[in-house]
């Protein structure tokens, strides 16, 4: 985890001397306040893109669409008599929000190349209609008549720069407040989740869709308020606020820093304008040159930026820096809480869990499913076998809401959920895991589960309180990992646990979830053998009231578990009924050993 934000919202002495140390340099440095003011506004950018792209993992190659938005709408205001530097600011970010939001639809849905191209065809599109607007905008004349009235009424923007500066760094504080207390909350929480694994997050009951839309709304106001913020200190608006080298300038100061670590864009936008100041005042001819080549070096030898080959260097070292930790590091959620004792099952309870009547899905002219129609009582345990390509998978799909049918329907209790959303089913109490771990590799257990749980509760999308007033729900997550024997795990990245303990979090991430259905594709599948045990234990412990349907190869498995099997064969449900059945039933005994003797 990268976040610099404390998950107790707790202020440690680097971060405080971090923002005292631009306050000294107004006092010792009052020949470099213009430059200060325009580090100040630059690094509020970054800040911006950082929530999308390094919280939210959405790739954007447009983000000065909006900082020049903000910068025309702060401009205009000013040019039409309100010059009023903090409602100018207000309405900057207003007018960027709302086409954030616009574009937002455009942005989200797709990923990767999609999302380059959407964000670099919206700030070209932005660009050309600012140029072909002249009479409005100024064109490429820019708006020259940018007049500022006081700050505050008492303060006029002098040529030193002394009042832009301590206006830049007060409005870079507040927004900097606003965004740490997002990103140490349940809100920022899922944002990570979402950049590491959009379609777990899914299974999860996550609206992805909605909480890409909110961040990216919340980055384009922050990038909107830096454009009006750059308008009135220079008092000057041109094209150049809106094109595409200001956006790729910007993910070069990002990538600088460290993307994904709050401060990243912070540290990169000072190295950043003082490497190019300092290079371009040297040799004028060739400093491009030298910037790109230092940064070419930075990006090969501190993957994560400079914060990311601080934290490197500091576990080299074998170094305890806890300063480094504050501003490198991300939100921990405290691993020592007592955990409660764990709760007894309530038996189950009668009637049918989940039913499909006639269920289809082709792709192109192959039909994956054909007519599947099943009906598992509440607490069923329930397996569904057959081989290779018979379409067991894809029938998960369409129960879970990632396929939609071509035909028949789907029923959860006795509601019709065929054309619900994923997230939606799970809400309804139908949760899956995946043939292939489906994790969040940076998180931890212990935050994984946390996540699952604010989502069940709706508190996953709340951002105004800090992870660490999660009392009750770190708790549940403390005593649900220690169920399945991963306590000792909980404060380690995902990516670094055995294979086998990455299955049994899987099924802990599910019951987090408090399922009434829990579909299981291939639970056993690549656990080696001293680790396989610990996993069967776990779903030989689910509660009664659970009804489990599970996909699985392994006929051991499946006769020690199952109460009723059915049989899929090319699509098609050949053969259903309990082990002693399915053991006796000639069709199944054809289609095993015709596969055992052709294998």
């Amino acid at each position: 985890m990268r976040d610099a934000a404390l998950a107790d919202g707790r202020w440690r002495l680097p971060e405080i001397a971090f923002w005292v140390a631009p306050i000294a340099a107004f006092f010792l440095f009052p020949g470099y306040l213009v430059l200060g003011s325009q580090v100040f506004i630059t690094a509020l950018f970054a800040l911006s893109l950082d929530l999308i792209l390094g919280h939210a993992g959405i790739l954007s190659l447009g983000h000065a669409a909006f900082f020049g938005l903000g910068a025309y709408a702060a401009g205009l205001l000013a040019q039409h008599g309100w010059g009023e530097p903090l409602s100018g600011l207000a309405a900057a970010g207003a007018v960027a929000a709302v086409a954030g939001f616009a574009s937002s639809f455009l942005v989200v849905r797709g990923g990767g190349l999609t999302q380059l191209m959407v964000t670099l065809g919206i700030g070209q599109l932005v660009l050309e209609a600012a140029n072909k607007a002249a009479s409005i905008t100024g064109g490429v004349d820019g708006l020259n008549d940018v007049t500022m009235w006081k700050l505050l009424g008492l303060f006029s923007f002098d040529l030193e720069g002394r009042v832009a500066y301590a206006y830049s760094l007060a409005v870079i504080f507040a927004c900097f407040l606003v965004t740490r207390r997002v990103v140490a909350s349940p809100f920022g929480l899922s944002l990570r989740g979402i950049r590491e694994q959009s379609a777990r997050m899914w299974a999860l009951g996550t609206p992805v869709h909605a909480r890409r839309v909110a961040v990216f709304t919340l980055a384009a106001a922050l990038a909107g308020v830096a454009g009006g913020l750059l308008a009135q200190t220079t008092q000057f608006v041109g094209l150049d606020s809106l094109d595409f080298n200001r956006s790729a300038e910007v993910l070069i100061i990002l990538v600088l820093g460290g993307p994904g670590r709050l401060y990243g864009g912070l540290i990169g936008a000072p190295l950043f304008l003082l490497a190019q100041s300092l290079l371009s005042g040297r040799d004028p001819a060739y400093w491009q040159f030298w910037l790109g080549l230092m940064l070419v070096v930075v990006v090969l030898l501190a993957h994560g930026g400079v914060l990311g080959g601080a934290d490197r260097l500091r576990a080299m070292l074998g170094l305890r820096f806890g300063w480094l930790r504050s501003l490198a590091r991300a939100n921990r959620i405290d691993p020592e809480a007592p955990a409660p004792r764990e709760q007894t099952a309530r038996p189950a309870a009668g009637g049918t869990a989940l039913r499909t009547e006639n269920l289809s899905k082709s792709f192109g002219g192959f039909a994956a499913n054909a007519g599947v129609s099943l009906a598992l009582p509440v607490g069923a345990r329930h397996a569904l076998i057959g081989p290779n390509g018979a379409g067991k998978t894809t029938l998960i799909n369409l129960l879970t809401g990632v396929l939609q049918p071509d035909s028949g329907e789907v029923f959860v209790g006795g509601e019709r959920v065929t054309h619900l959303a994923q997230h939606e089913r799970v809400r309804r109490g139908m949760t899956r895991t995946w043939q292939i771990t489906t994790l969040f590799p940076e998180l931890t257990p212990l935050e994984s589960v946390l996540l699952a749980i604010c989502e069940r509760e709706g508190r996953a999308a709340r951002w105004w309180h800090p992870l660490a007033s999660l009392g009750a729900e770190t708790r549940e997550a403390r005593a649900l990992l220690s169920s399945l024997h991963l306590e000792a795990e909980a404060s380690r990245p995902t990516r670094l646990l055995p294979y086998g303990k990455q299955r049994l979090l899987e099924i802990a991430l599910a019951l987090a979830t408090r399922p009434r259905i829990l579909l299981l594709d291939e639970p056993a599948a690549g656990i080696p053998a001293n680790e396989s045990a610990e996993v069967l234990g776990a779903i030989a412990r689910l509660p009664a009231d659970v009804t489990v349907l599970f996909i699985e190869h392994d006929m051991r498995l499946v006769f020690r578990f199952a109460r009723r099997i059915s049989v899929l064969v090319a699509g098609r449900l050949v053969a259903e009924g309990t082990p002693e059945e399915i053991a006796r039933d000639p069709r199944v005994r054809e289609v095993y050993l015709g596969e055992a003797q052709h294998g």
